[in-house]
């Protein structure tokens, strides 16, 4: 069934790769925020070296930069996708439509059919979009954020595990 309802992203691919790549880049960004953090207190103020605040503070507001605009991005990629496979998968229910007989015609009703070619084929490409955001998102988030929480403190990561 899956390997069907890919085959409505024709012409979206490219949107529907690169919207999770960016999304990668977007949550590297979030993820090092607390570490540069870290080091402006750490390494800046702790130590009172305003070139430190001033050199770890420029590069937390690149990297919120770069997370917004990768972030923005990923949204326009994925709805992109999302919209795309919604417009093709409309067009393949009024082409299979456009098959019936004036029986099915009958037995569905006008109603039905307008009904299935426009509500559920928009619901399959939101469901398209948020499946790009969050089945992707929320891994990486994972995956990263563990990664970070062991390079900066080991026992305080696995605390956080538990």
């Amino acid at each position: 069934m899956l390997k069907k309802l890919l085959t409505y992203v024709r012409g979206y691919r490219v949107a529907a790769v690169l919207s999770p790549i960016m999304m990668l880049i977007e949550v590297g960004t979030d993820v090092t925020t607390p570490f540069l953090m870290r080091l402006v207190v750490n390494e800046g103020v702790l130590q009172r070296d305003a070139a430190a605040v001033a050199h770890y503070g420029s590069l937390m507001i690149l990297m919120a930069f770069i997370g917004f605009i990768t972030g923005g991005t990923a949204s326009y990629l994925g709805s992109r996708a999302g919209q795309g496979f919604g417009a093709n998968l409309r067009q393949a229910m009024f082409r299979k439509i456009q098959m019936f007989s004036f029986a099915n015609h009958d037995h569905f009703g006008t109603a039905t059919l307008v009904t299935r070619l426009s509500t559920d084929a928009q619901r399959m490409a939101q469901t398209a979009e948020m499946t790009l955001r969050m089945a992707v998102r929320a891994p990486f988030m994972l995956i990263l954020a563990t990664v970070m929480a062991l390079s900066i403190n080991t026992e305080l990561a696995f605390i956080f595990a538990v």
